[in-house]
């Protein structure tokens, strides 16, 4: 092996970014932090095609592409236009677990069969532990 490519998304932070990236077939797509950006890198050359800002400091959550979608540490879905970065949804899981729930769990997104699930749950602003759940998102 040796390498093809290489692209530059983000500085340096020793526990600022463990999530892992995606690949739809032409495009791998991520999340750099600090600085949280979103971003989508051409598969043959590493060339950025977008960067979509969601503000994380920390981000240890995994994406997922057809839309790009990834939960961020505010406790937010976001979903992103694989083709453009354009976001199209900041959903705060709160809303969804009818409880205050922050993420600083290590989950990410998963997709099945036309549904999004996610994993939430973490410490809160008192540094106590929150409820985790499972939240299911479906085509309505």
């Amino acid at each position: 092996m040796k390498p093809a490519w290489t692209a530059l998304v983000g500085g340096s932070c020793l526990v600022c970014n463990a999530a892992s990236t995606a690949f739809d077939g032409s495009s791998i797509d991520g999340v750099a932090t600090p600085g949280g950006a979103m971003f989508s890198l051409a598969r043959d050359n590493g060339a950025i095609q977008w960067l979509a800002p969601i503000a994380d400091g920390i981000h240890y959550q995994g994406t997922t592409s057809g839309a790009a979608w990834t939960v961020d540490s505010n406790g937010n879905l976001d979903a992103f236009d694989a083709t453009s970065g354009r976001p199209l949804l900041v959903r705060p899981l709160s809303v969804d677990a009818h409880s205050p729930v922050t993420n600083s769990t290590s989950s990410g997104v998963a997709i099945a069969e036309h549904m999004v699930f996610t994993e939430v749950g973490g410490l809160n602003g008192a540094n106590t532990q929150t409820p985790g759940y499972v939240l299911a998102y479906g085509a309505r």
